[in-house]
């Protein structure tokens, strides 16, 4: 097993170790209390073997850096930074419901497009800010966002922005593992990272959230003012995307729109069923003859197709 960087009751500046979180590729975090004002944190540190790279030393030290810039909602809030016996470390907000991939398990299914909606405009919110600071992320997956307890995004890794603002946005290469899935051609290709290949991930993030993690020849019905964003997000031709991650976030914000208007039309289609099924009874407990039959045959048709247009709406 590998040593641990930290240990319980140790401390970073004024963070006290509390308990071992997980491991990244480069770095362990732990759960911390700030020794004097006892409020949560995450304290996160560069590992032994990353701290005898000089790049990873760099690029962790630049994203905490970006981190202490970049004041949003949507991004993780940093409460400190420093270094432990030459490993550099830097204490975040907590986000305590974890990783949004956990939200899309292949045994969870898909999620509910108000949940999808939900999420993605906050994701297309986060990304937006590291936009409109001359930055882009590159690597955009699941793994990148986490969940507070009430469901705010957000964005814990900044991906490839910290090489922007050195000034090497011409990185070539696809992007780490966790992140191809969800990459654009061009990018896998070994293209550099651009405002539209953010664009295309976060297509591929609802084409996921919407359809489950699985692509399949017959795609899980949606809405098509939602299939329609993912498709164009999507588009194999960067030119035929979203212009920006700001036309896209105002795209989500009008399906979310959308969708609201399509609650309200789904509770009026229950009322009007409810009054049908009352009348139905109502005649067939005192009709008799053909005519009153046929009359129900027709109430009878219409209360499914009304059902079946609720049931569909819903499973959008």
């Amino acid at each position: 097993m590998t040593k641990k960087t930290l240990h319980k009751q140790d401390l970073c500046g004024p963070f006290r170790i509390v308990r071992f979180a997980y491991r990244g590729r480069t770095t362990e975090t732990f759960e911390a209390l700030h020794d004097a004002d006892g409020y949560e944190a995450a304290v996160t540190i560069l590992t032994e073997e990353a701290g005898e790279d000089e790049r990873e030393t760099w690029r962790f030290q630049a994203e905490t850096e970006l981190f202490g810039e970049l004041d949003h909602l949507n991004i993780l809030r940093l409460r400190g930074s420093g270094e432990r016996e030459d490993l550099p470390w830097r204490a975040m907000e907590v986000a305590a419901a974890g990783s949004l991939r956990l939200r899309l398990h292949p045994g969870r299914g898909p999620l509910k497009s108000a949940v999808a909606l939900c999420f993605l405009r906050q994701i297309a919110d986060a990304i937006e800010v590291l936009h409109a600071a001359g930055l882009v992320h590159g690597e955009i997956a699941p793994e990148c966002f986490l969940l507070s307890d009430i469901d705010e995004v957000k964005l814990a890794s900044l991906g490839g922005a910290p090489l922007v603002r050195r000034g090497e946005p011409k990185r070539a290469g696809p992007p780490r593992f966790e992140a191809r899935r969800y990459g654009a051609p061009e990018l896998l290709r070994g293209g550099a990272p651009n405002e539209l290949t953010d664009v295309y991930s976060v297509g591929a993030i609802m084409r996921e959230m919407l359809e489950g993690p699985f692509a399949t020849q017959a795609p899980r019905w949606m809405p098509q003012f939602l299939r329609g964003i993912i498709e164009k997000a999507m588009n194999w031709h960067p030119a035929a995307r979203y212009s920006s991650m700001a036309a896209l976030s105002q795209a989500l914000n009008e399906a979310w729109s959308e969708l609201l208007c399509t609650v309200r039309r789904n509770d009026e289609m229950a009322e009007t069923m409810t009054s049908l099924s009352t009348v139905f009874h109502q005649e067939l407990a005192r009709g008799e003859g053909g005519d009153v039959a046929a009359e129900m045959d027709q109430l009878e048709t219409l209360l499914n197709d009304l059902a079946q247009a609720v049931n569909s709406s819903e499973d959008g």
